[in-house]
């Protein structure tokens, strides 16, 4: 018999959907704060905004080499 892990954490890319979302949500209540002008944040000359450009282009980054990861994963087994 086969042992299958077909759980919620079994794939890489459920991991990061999993925890990506709440964060990205977060992000963007965060960045329209900024925009509005009631989050005045500015840290040694970088906004909100910069961090937020950067911190989801990291994680968009890893969601598809994640993504990748298990199709070439997925790929091999067949």
């Amino acid at each position: 018999m086969e042992n299958k892990k077909n759980n919620w954490f079994s794939s890489p890319l459920k991991i990061n959907l999993f925890w990506i979302t709440p964060l990205w949500l977060l992000c963007n209540s965060l960045l329209l704060l900024a925009i509005k002008g009631f989050l005045p944040i500015k840290i040694e000359g970088h906004t909100l905004f910069d961090f937020f450009i950067i911190g989801s282009t990291v994680l968009l980054i890893r969601l598809y080499i994640n993504f990748f990861r298990s199709k070439k994963i997925k790929s091999q087994r067949i």
